[in-house]
């Protein structure tokens, strides 16, 4: 519940609910963004498995 009401909050500050939005949207989700991070961990985590 307290999720709803901090996003309640923001939403009705237009400015700060716009930057949220397009800072949300300048992210990469996607499947290629999130192997290259997996990759990154276990290479961090097993550099001797490394190619």
């Amino acid at each position: 519940m307290s999720a709803i009401r901090r996003a309640d909050v923001l939403f009705r500050e237009p400015a700060v609910w716009l930057r949220m939005m397009h800072q949300a949207m300048a992210q990469d989700f996607s499947w290629s963004a999130a192997a290259r991070r997996y990759l990154s961990v276990y290479r961090e985590l097993r550099p001797d498995l490394a190619p």
